[in-house]
């Protein structure tokens, strides 16, 4: 008897599984706020569930046969993602470090972000690490430590570095002093210029191409709402253009994390709320020293965190959810959000353009992100003017995936940020 229960329990046990863990995200973590993101969710834990009440009731021979179907599927899904997202990038990524090597006559460069950190602080002084915008108990960072030598990230066979401005920023620090701003750019990580040196970032390329003052406010791991923080923060005076760059692999996402801050959530309910951040860039800076020293006490290695992710992507398939599954819609908030932002371009008289960048599974996979049209049309009836990346850059190319560090996921490469950077300045001069 137990025997024959353990399937029935088995298949009921997961269906519960899946319910639980999806409540919890759906309405504990994300606060119902994406709701019908995991609605698909629900749906798969109606379905295990019935399967086992109908399992309970089938013969012993088809228990078995539905025993080994069910066995061979789960394989099979297992099998697929294993191979799309370590052994294929893997493979990808071994013959790119050897043509890498060969052709430039460059070792590619294996070390982790704490290797370099330990290295460079025999010559430098004042050397840092990138940290994502954290939320302490009196205050919410959006930038990084300032004027220090700060290690970003490798994609192309080599740590990106850069001198951060005086508030944490990828700028040359002067830019603050011009009176006059031509392009004040905000976005994430692809803005900040990850994982390239200057002058191969966007905003650099901007410069160089307009010869006027650039101000980017980019930084990684930021989301719409932040975005608009670091509007009303860190706004020079006399901007002529802002550039909001929007990011389709996850800006969606990014905002719904954001929203759960009650103190984000204070830029979005009130109007002159502020944090005075670039008068308390000291304050920032000994907060983020310290939690980056609490890092390197906590993570003595980068390694064993990346084997770790990988082994949690491949537990949520979460190759295979990007293929099949659909992305966050834009919702309400963000037609709220990308207002305040028009409405914040206008009463400082600065022209405002949404710059919309394509991801990688675009081109790998084939796959059109399904909120593209409605963030389109959200973005124009709000009379913000729309630059689709994907038609002006990518679409003209044989090989799109060439703008990717080896084609492989990841950010743009140096070709990919040139050609974004000056079909921007092209559109918006």
């Amino acid at each position: 008897m137990k025997k024959k229960n353990f399937f029935y329990n088995f298949y009921f046990i997961l269906s519960l599984t899946i319910l639980t863990f999806t409540v919890y995200k759906s309405e504990i973590q994300w606060s119902g706020n994406i709701r019908d993101y995991y609605f698909k969710y629900y749906i798969l834990s109606l379905i295990l569930f019935l399967i086992s009440s109908f399992y309970f009731f089938l013969s012993f021979e088809l228990k078995k046969y539905f025993n080994i179907i069910f066995a061979a599927i789960v394989i099979s899904v297992y099998s697929f993602e294993l191979y799309t997202s370590v052994l294929e990038r893997d493979n990808i990524l071994e013959k790119s470090i050897k043509a890498y090597e060969k052709n430039d006559n460059k070792k590619f460069d294996v070390r982790t972000k704490i290797e370099i950190l330990k290295e460079l602080q025999k010559d430098f002084e004042k050397v840092t690490l990138v940290v994502k915008p954290h939320e302490f108990k009196s205050i919410y960072t959006f930038a990084g430590i300032s004027k220090h030598k700060t290690i970003f990230c490798n994609e192309n066979g080599y740590y990106a570095l850069y001198e951060s401005d005086r508030y944490g920023f990828n700028n040359p620090d002067q830019e603050w002093d011009e009176t006059t701003v031509e392009y004040l750019l905000v976005g994430d990580s692809f803005l900040h210029g990850s994982c390239v040196n200057r002058p191969d970032d966007i905003s650099s390329i901007i410069r160089n191409f307009s010869k006027k003052p650039v101000i980017n406010l980019g930084f990684q791991g930021v989301g719409p709402l932040i975005e608009y923080a670091l509007l009303k923060e860190y706004f020079p005076k006399n901007v002529k253009k802002i550039l909001w760059f929007y990011y389709e692999g996850n800006d969606l996402i990014d905002l719904n994390r954001e929203l759960k801050s009650d103190l984000l959530r204070k830029y979005f309910n009130e109007e002159s709320f502020s944090q005075d951040l670039y008068l308390k860039q000291d304050f920032v800076d000994k907060k983020l020293i310290d939690l980056i020293k609490y890092k390197e006490i906590e993570k003595k290695t980068d390694k064993t965190k990346i084997y770790f992710d990988k082994f949690i992507k491949i537990l949520k398939l979460s190759t295979i959810r990007e293929l099949l599954l659909p992305k966050h819609r834009p919702g309400k908030d963000f037609i709220k959000i990308m207002s305040k932002v028009k409405k914040f371009s206008d009463k400082n008289n600065s022209k405002l353009y949404f710059i919309y960048l394509p991801e990688y599974s675009r081109y790998r996979y084939n796959l059109h992100n399904t909120s593209y049209s409605t963030v389109k049309s959200i973005i124009q009836n709000l009379g913000i003017e729309f630059i689709d990346i994907d038609q002006e850059v990518f679409e003209n190319l044989e090989n799109p995936l060439s703008l990717f560090p080896f084609e492989l996921p990841g950010h743009y490469n140096v070709n990919g940020y040139y050609k974004v950077g000056k079909k921007v300045y092209e559109l918006t001069k």
